[in-house]
């Protein structure tokens, strides 16, 4: 049960944060220049963060059937470790690009 509550906590962040930036929502007190290298950068993270949601929705669902059925789950298993690799790969990128466009 708590895996499942971080694992929509964490969705609804990544999603409601992507859908804020693409209507054009700000980062307040910084202006970030965005040159060919950053979009390349940009680009690789939001493939991982993809990556990332698409592990948690299968992660969310396998949990469920393996709830359903009251017995483990090999895929549910076996998918949970790409998941932290990926997604602390999405974290530590994201807050990278912050800690030195925004805070430095």
């Amino acid at each position: 049960m708590t895996g499942s509550l971080g694992v929509i906590w964490d969705l609804s962040l990544s999603i409601f944060y992507m859908i804020y930036r693409i209507v054009g929502g700000d980062i307040e007190g910084g202006v970030l220049d965005i040159t060919p290298g950053m979009s390349i950068y940009f680009a690789i993270h939001g493939l991982i963060a993809v990556v990332v949601i698409g592990l948690e929705l299968a992660m969310l669902g396998t949990g469920f059937i393996q709830w359903r059925h009251d017995k483990p789950s090999e895929l549910h298993r076996r998918l949970s470790t790409p998941l932290y690799g990926f997604w602390f790969a999405a974290f530590l990128s994201g807050e990278l690009v912050y800690l030195i466009y925004y805070v430095i």
